[in-house]
């Protein structure tokens, strides 16, 4: 006995039905990010130093005008002492 002889089953006739929507793009994307990015590190030792250099320069250019005024006034004490 067949399947088709009991009619057990109905014919159905053929569709075409668009599966996708007709604005539908497939794109792919893919973003590469590195767990560790060492040209952070590198970037903050490189503004650390710099800082440390500004700061350094500061200070020496502090000590360098208390030793001018101080040579200066030791230059300017014996006139005003014979004075």
């Amino acid at each position: 006995m067949n399947l088709r002889e009991v009619n057990l089953f109905l014919l159905l006739e053929n569709m075409a039905i668009q599966l996708n929507p007709d604005n539908y793009y497939d794109a792919k994307i893919r973003l590469d990010m590195p767990v560790f990015n060492a040209e952070l590190l590198y970037n903050r030792k490189i503004k650390r130093t710099t800082a440390d250099m500004q700061e350094t320069e500061i200070l020496l250019y502090k000590r360098e005008l208390v030793k001018e005024i101080k040579k200066s006034i030791l230059s300017v004490l014996p006139i005003v002492k014979d004075c």
